[in-house]
């Protein structure tokens, strides 16, 4: 055979030969996530609930769809996964995400680096420190904006006309500089849900109905726009550690602002059907696609972030790693519920889920502070921990992909451990607000970081985040083989010019924190406030001072002024049976008498460092008694210096209820 005839045969051995064909996964197994959730949610299951349903989809199909539970805070009505509609909070943003995407596919939107003000008709948005905030500021909150508590709606409120007015009364305004790491932003995803309203030129609820909900078939999923139950609402209880329970107050609704952020309502077959039209549609069940190809490679993609190492965006969707599987996702979490929805679309496999069941608060003297008293103990629920939000987001991803595992080491190892050091306070809520007192040290920070000599940092009281790369430090899930995974093992620090690590952010990144430093550190004001309170407890000693002492009356009655605080504070709340249902309904107005007690209890603290002062003139009482008025006066008033320091810093002094 010639050189030619063997090359055309050469030629057509190899276009004949069919290529390899990829290895196609193995079918994750679903079997296994609903022996997971049957685990939590059964009765007698790991976590104590009202209700609860799981939805799971695989290659456009319904896999699994169970609901456990009740309906209702009485137990009379199970739940029903085709029926019964979950609050799924947060994961409401996803919506507008879907609907950005189907305004560019549409040429409505050109870029998502265009200024968002080129959509927006109603109202323009400030610049943040001279930068023009852009839509992928907004879906990547990177705009920088403080997150402002904003009241519920209560019974009895009408919806208002969201114009440019309102939003300028509504304003959080900046706390950060842009593109500066992403700081969860209700007023942000928000305000990107009236720009898409304005691009398309509808109102969202008929755009979502159109576009969304028709569709995906999703015949019971609502967007809830005013206070009050609605059919086929899943109740919940409120859950006393003592195993009491009682059913959870509804009448409320989302602050109109954040409506777009949090208000969405939908059955388990609901999310079922919106999670198979997000990874593509399906030709069996009449669903459609809602974003198309195009619409997913923006919408699913990380479009910015804080770190490489931690949890990035998409159009307002959450964008994780699991193991070299990458997660589309959100979470969700209103009064008295939790959700989370879990896409793989590289699996075409989506998980949803939503559970009831709020904490119950009980605090010595519950009655004195407003609070409703703990129900009879239940002996049999005692101390049953509830859902969490990272609980219920590992259980099936646990099941189908194994615990989360950190990625391979990128860069070098941390070489001085002290550097990072220090108080870190979330960049997400301002501090000098009376209504953020709670913020500061409970709601976003701070974090304490420091290193307890094993060669590895402790975050709070969690301990073992040993260096793993460049500024990276990782928790082994070997030192929590009970909890769940993938939720804040890693964290990672941001250094300024200097190289000096200045912020961190954890690994489910809601929020990017800064190191306090000398006198910006929350912990110095705790401190201040307990020594400055010790000290004029003492004050009621005064009546063993000389009769006619300078300032006996008002030391006296200083124990009683500060001790009245507290009560005064929680009792400006709306009386509510879970702090967070007090946090939400309480508006700024309602804290004005706390602020008026605070400011004067200030002044009079700031009386008696006047009396203290005056006290080192010539002594117009002698003896032991008058002695002893004049030495405790002086203390008293030292011990007002650092109590007044932290009152100004927590925004106790002023008018700070914003």
């Amino acid at each position: 055979m010639g050189l030619g005839a063997r090359l055309l045969a050469a030629v057509m051995l190899l276009v004949s030969t069919p290529p390899a064909m990829a290895q196609a996964p193995a079918p994750l197994p679903i079997a296994q996530a609903e022996t997971a959730f049957d685990r939590l949610f059964d009765p007698g299951g790991k976590v104590r609930h009202t209700g609860a349903v799981v939805a799971i989809v695989s290659d456009g199909k319904i896999a699994l769809l169970k609901g456990y539970g009740h309906a209702d805070a009485a137990g009379r009505l199970p739940v029903d996964p085709v029926r019964t509609r979950f609050r799924t909070g947060s994961i409401t943003k996803t919506l507008v995400g879907v609907a950005v995407a189907q305004a560019m596919a549409d040429g409505r939107i050109r870029s998502i680096d265009d200024p968002v003000n080129a959509y927006l008709s109603r109202w323009q948005v400030p610049d943040n420190r001279g930068t023009p905030i852009t839509i992928r500021m907004l879906a990547t909150h990177q705009a920088g904006f403080a997150e402002r508590r904003q009241p519920f709606m209560r019974t009895g409120d009408s919806f208002p006309t969201i114009d440019g007015a309102y939003l300028d009364a509504n304003l959080p305004g900046y706390i950060v500089a842009a593109n500066t790491g992403s700081n969860y932003s209700n007023f942000g995803a928000g305000l990107l849900g009236f720009m898409a309203e304005d691009a398309v030129k509808m109102p969202i609820d008929r755009h979502l109905a159109e576009r969304v909900f028709g569709p995906a078939r999703m015949a019971g999923a609502i967007v809830v726009r005013g206070p009050g139950r609605f059919p086929d609402s899943a109740q919940a209880q409120v859950i006393y550690p003592n195993g009491g329970a009682r059913p959870l107050p509804d009448g409320w609704a989302n602050h109109p602002i954040n409506r777009m952020a949090g208000a969405l309502a939908m059955s388990g077959r609901d999310a079922a059907h919106y999670m198979i039209a997000l990874l593509g549609g399906s030709a069996d069940l009449g669903i459609a696609d809602i974003l198309g190809d195009r619409g997913r490679a923006l919408a699913f993609a990380r479009q910015g972030g804080t770190h490489p190492a931690v949890q990035g965006y998409g159009l307002l969707f959450m964008i994780n790693d699991w193991n070299g599987n990458r997660l589309v996702e959100h979470g969700g979490r209103t009064v008295g519920t939790s959700s989370y929805l879990s896409l793989l679309p590289d699996r075409k496999t989506g998980i949803f889920v939503a559970v009831t069941g709020e904490g119950g608060i009980t605090l010595p003297l519950a009655g004195l502070l407003g609070l409703p008293p703990a129900p009879a103990p239940d002996a049999v629920q005692a101390g049953r921990p509830l859902p969490t939000l990272a609980g219920i987001r590992a259980a099936g991803l646990e099941a189908l992909l194994g615990r989360w595992q950190a990625p391979a080491a990128v860069g070098k190892a941390a070489p001085d451990l002290a550097a990072y050091a220090g108080d870190y306070i979330s960049q997400r809520r301002q501090i000098r607000s009376v209504s953020e007192i709670f913020s500061a040290n409970f709601l976003g920070g701070p974090l304490p970081v420091s290193v307890p000599g094993d060669g590895a940092l402790q975050l709070g009281s969690s301990r073992g985040y040993r260096p793993h790369g460049d500024n990276v430090f990782w928790r082994s899930e070997a030192l929590q083989p009970d909890k769940p995974s993938g939720w804040s093992d890693v964290i990672v620090f941001l250094p300024d010019e200097q190289g000096k690590p200045t912020r961190a952010s954890l690994q489910y990144t809601d929020a990017v924190y800064h190191k306090a430093e000398g006198l910006t550190r929350p912990a110095l004001w705790n401190q201040a406030l307990l020594i400055g309170v010790l000290v004029l407890l003492t004050g009621l000693l005064a009546p063993a001072w000389a009769k006619g002492s300078r300032g006996r009356w008002l030391a006296l009655a200083m124990p009683f002024g500060l001790a009245a605080s507290p009560v005064l504070f929680f009792r400006s709340w709306a009386g509510a049976p879970v702090e967070p249902l007090k946090y939400v309904l309480t508006t700024s107005m309602e804290l004005a008498p706390f602020q008026i007690w605070m400011n004067l209890v200030a002044t009079c603290l700031l009386g008696l460092l006047l009396l203290a002062s005056l006290s080192w003139r010539q002594p117009a009482i002698t003896g032991w008694r008058g002695s002893l008025g004049r030495w405790h006066l002086r203390l008293l008033g030292l011990g007002t210096l650092p109590l007044l320091f932290a009152f100004w810093n927590y925004g106790l002094i002023g008018w700070n209820i914003s």
